[in-house]
């Protein structure tokens, strides 16, 4: 059960990085509601990145460390 969840919360992640590039999209309420969830989890990793990095790379941080646990525990 665990592992479906940080399945579904990887997928979430990358969602909402696909949504980022759209706008149009973005300012919609579910995408709105959905980037805030997500930005939790993101926060303290783009804390202890450097600023002014040219692209973000704080959701791929967080997919690995996903998998990471994805794989400790099966």
């Amino acid at each position: 059960m665990i592992y479906q969840l940080l399945e579904l919360l990887s997928l979430v992640v990358f969602l909402d990085t696909v949504l980022s590039y759209f706008p149009q999209v973005r300012s919609q309420r579910w995408a709105y509601e959905l980037h805030k969830k997500v930005d939790v989890l993101l926060q303290p990793i783009r804390q202890r990145l450097p600023m002014g990095m040219a692209i973000d790379p704080s959701p791929m941080i967080l997919i690995i460390i996903i998998q990471v646990l994805k794989m400790i525990i099966s």
